[in-house]
């Protein structure tokens, strides 16, 4: 019986140890991918908003990251219309994972002092519109980040004034950044890959947000 009793103390303080150190290497474990996985808040200064010539993707030009973008199909829309000078727009806090996948928030919102008709076309696009609010819209962004690299000075619709936009990084301090797609081909004219950037459209976006607000949380 003595001999039984010892061999359950022994099984007991075992189990107990091994109960003990499974926590452990639990609790390590979860501290280790906290640390692999934190946020990192930044500002990234904004100097030009580009919009391909086929209004698919929308780049915009950072000090220290490109950001290419899906155009939503209502900030196409109120680029290509009459009341686009109308329009302020603001660009909400970027959240960037891991893989480099970046989403945000455009706000659009037109003048409160928009005629009757431009207000009834914005609705039409999607503009949520009411008495005491006016018209607004606040698309979805999806798109990626890329490392920034030097580009030769005039060769970009720049923006009358840089702006500043909110960035939170959730992931990997040591994550791989690609190298931006953008580069300039011939005549000035800025590509990213197959896609050529400038043009009509591009054109359309500036008229949009010049002049007007365009800035993060910050400002």
């Amino acid at each position: 019986m003595q001999f039984l009793s010892h061999r359950m103390q022994f099984l007991g303080r075992l189990l107990g140890g091994l109960m003990l150190s499974v926590a452990v290497f639990s609790l390590s474990g979860c501290m280790t991918q906290a640390l692999l996985n934190s946020d990192v808040n930044y500002k990234e200064k904004i100097s030009s908003i580009l919009v391909t010539e086929d209004g698919k993707k929308m780049l915009i030009i950072g000090q220290d990251y490109h950001y290419i973008f899906n155009v939503n199909p209502q900030i196409l829309s109120t680029i290509k219309a009459d009341y686009r000078t109308q329009v302020t727009a603001s660009i909400d806090r970027f959240f960037v994972a891991n893989d480099q996948t970046t989403t945000g928030r455009i706000h659009l919102s037109l003048n409160k002092d928009a005629s009757p008709e431009f207000a009834q076309a914005a609705a039409a696009a999607g503009y949520h519109c009411s008495e005491n609010l006016g018209c607004k819209v606040s698309p979805y962004i999806r798109g990626v980040r890329y490392k920034a690299k030097a580009l030769p000075l005039g060769v970009t619709e720049k923006l009358k004034k840089e702006y500043v936009v909110d960035v939170t990084y959730h992931g990997s301090p040591g994550a791989k950044v690609l190298l931006t797609p953008v580069t300039v081909v011939a005549d000035g004219v800025v590509g990213a890959g197959a896609l050529l950037l400038g043009g009509v459209a591009a054109i359309g976006w500036t008229a949009l947000v010049v002049g007007h607000e365009v800035c993060g949380s910050a400002c």
